[in-house]
């Protein structure tokens, strides 16, 4: 079912952002890379995506990381809104989550925020320059969806910029407000 803002709010950025977390979390279990829990999570976000109108490709593939010395398969979710230039900016956040939490901040905020953005622009007027999301897997296993992404999808050469949103530290509250 489609997220809602929280009742008796105005239908704000943040508080739809918020519901699309809710959504996406759905149970609050920890969904690490590989897991069914991590499926049901990017079964989710491929589904809002798309309910945005948005053209939705799963970068299946091995990510690597030789800093970590690790390998693991990764699906990265990716979209684009194009613009009359090829020269993209790339928004990006990671949907997988640690072993024993649920990821509502590491890094499902950053996940909530910019399916938030998405579904903003895309309702604007055409854009000068192409955006693109990656909302990539297998993060908290050694940056691997990352490292998948940029080491062999046609669409990093055409990245010209990055804004990567990822939490840090893990002490407090998760406030998405």
């Amino acid at each position: 079912s489609r997220p809602t803002p929280p009742p008796g709010r105005r239908a704000t950025a943040a508080a739809r952002a918020r519901a699309e977390l809710e959504y996406l979390l759905g149970d609050q279990t920890a969904h690490p890379v590989g897991s069914a829990a991590n499926k049901a999570i990017r079964a989710r976000l491929v589904e809002r995506l798309e309910g945005f109108g948005l053209p939705v490709e799963v970068q299946h593939t091995i990510g690597c990381s030789f800093e970590y010395a690790v390998c693991a398969p990764v699906d990265n979710v990716l979209t684009r809104i194009s613009g009359e230039r090829d020269s993209a900016v790339l928004l990006m956040a990671h949907y997988d989550s640690v072993p024993d939490a649920p990821g509502a901040g590491d890094d499902g905020a950053g996940v909530a925020a910019l399916l938030e953005i998405a579904r903003i622009v895309r309702l604007q007027g055409p854009l000068r320059n192409t955006l693109m999301f990656a909302f990539t897997d297998a993060e908290e296993a050694g940056l691997l969806g990352a490292e998948a992404f940029f080491a062999e999808h046609a669409w990093a050469q055409h990245v010209g910029g990055v804004i990567n949103l990822e939490r840090r530290g893990s002490s407090g509250p998760v406030l998405l407000e």
